[in-house]
């Protein structure tokens, strides 16, 4: 569920109803800064560019709510939330640009996403890139 609307998280994962075990149904978010609340009303994680870029981060993150310690849960949340802006922000490109520039992955992509990010696009998102860049290194 690629949105901003907590609430059908919620319906969904929080139902009385449960008719559907979580073996043969679940909900994920698409968005890296829901990781939190969506775990905590009973959604089963994110499915999220951020990822590419910070896989250690991000799963740190989901276990960190699965064993319950929130507040460290809290913190990582709030600096994956800001730097999931360059995943809404850029798309694709924005991923791909990360992942060139943290990951030095560099390849030739299709048209139209061989553009990437000029320089002074990219400056916008160092600091939070840099803060993520020290959660993934700490693993």
């Amino acid at each position: 569920l690629s949105h901003g609307d907590l609430s059908l998280h919620t319906q969904l994962g929080s139902s009385p109803l449960q008719s559907m075990s979580s073996s043969s149904f679940a909900t994920f978010t698409g968005l890296g800064q829901q990781l939190l609340p969506v775990l905590t009303v009973g959604g089963a994680g994110a499915i999220d560019g951020l990822a590419a870029i910070f896989p250690r981060t991000v799963v740190r993150l989901y276990n960190l709510v699965r064993e319950g310690r929130i507040e460290e849960a809290r913190r990582i949340q709030e600096v994956v939330a800001r730097g999931e802006g360059l995943v809404v922000a850029g798309g694709v490109v924005g991923v791909k640009e990360g992942v060139r520039r943290i990951l030095g992955m560099d390849s030739e992509a299709r048209l139209p996403l061989r553009k990437g990010m000029s320089d002074e696009g990219w400056a916008k998102w160092e600091g939070v890139m840099g803060e993520l860049k020290t959660l993934e290194d700490e693993g």
